[in-house]
């Protein structure tokens, strides 16, 4: 019998700090947004060849992540082909279009739906799977009961669906995927880095904060969406205590 169920999980983004050679905090929260907290992405399949400065980032990803021949390139693809819960999916193309729906900012499941072009009862069980390998994040507003958002569950997984992806038949080599990097900074920076940020807001308040009312038992962390003058906003992190909610970031 089992007596101890041991889930090893990414680092946090505090933690993920000591795998960076910097104290550049604007650096290591790219470096963040693209590999993560996982400790032998930022070792062993980079060849502990990490950005020495800001400057330094462009090469490193391209030659460290973006490259046909760097590890990092598919490694989302290999772990999704190897877990247990998604290796023997019938239609594997369904959970890249599932990752890729949350990837892109599609956190709703009507939302995913409409993007991957799956209907409710057969997407159900996929975002079941992903949530279970931990593919997917799912958070549940903390001012709609029953509403579940979902996000991906780690920010390697969403540069490879928002960034690498989309774009591999344009990365067959190490100088194509130089040229690319800066034709992808605006997808990087508001697909990846900006939602990864909004991803530690919140696990800093549920993890760190010591602001009253907002840490603490009871506290649910979350995201939410609200309408204004006919158009929706997403407001990024809220709080909820016994039945009421506060706006703590909103990025609009």
């Amino acid at each position: 019998r089992a007596g101890l169920d041991l889930r090893v999980t990414p680092f946090d983004y505090r933690d993920a700090l000591g795998l960076y050679p910097t104290d550049d905090l604007l650096l290591a929260t790219h470096m963040y947004s693209i590999i993560g907290g996982v400790a032998a992405y930022a070792r062993d399949m980079v060849d502990n060849d990490l950005p020495k400065d800001r400057k330094d980032l462009a090469r490193w990803v391209a030659d460290r992540v973006l490259a046909p021949s760097a590890p990092l390139s598919r490694e989302a693809e290999v772990l999704l082909s190897e877990d247990p819960t998604t290796a023997q999916a019938r239609k594997p193309n369904l959970y890249h279009a599932v990752l890729a729906a949350t990837a892109l900012g599609h956190r709703t499941p009507a939302k995913i739906s409409d993007y991957a072009k799956i209907s409710g009862p057969r997407l159900d069980p996929i975002l079941t799977s992903l949530v279970g390998a931990q593919f997917i994040e799912r958070l549940v507003d903390p001012t709609k009961s029953n509403r579940p958002m979902f996000f991906p569950g780690d920010s390697m997984i969403r540069f490879h669906y928002a960034v690498i992806r989309p774009n591999q038949p344009r990365l067959r080599s190490r100088s194509a995927a130089s040229a690319f990097w800066p034709v992808a900074d605006a997808t990087f920076r508001s697909k990846v880095v900006g939602p990864t940020f909004e991803g530690m807001a919140r696990h800093w308040a549920s993890q760190y904060s010591t602001i009253p009312g907002l840490a603490g038992p009871g506290t649910q962390i979350g995201s939410t969406t609200v309408s204004l003058n006919g158009a929706e906003y997403e407001v990024d992190l809220v709080a909820a205590l016994e039945g009421h909610h506060r706006s703590v970031l909103d990025r609009h």
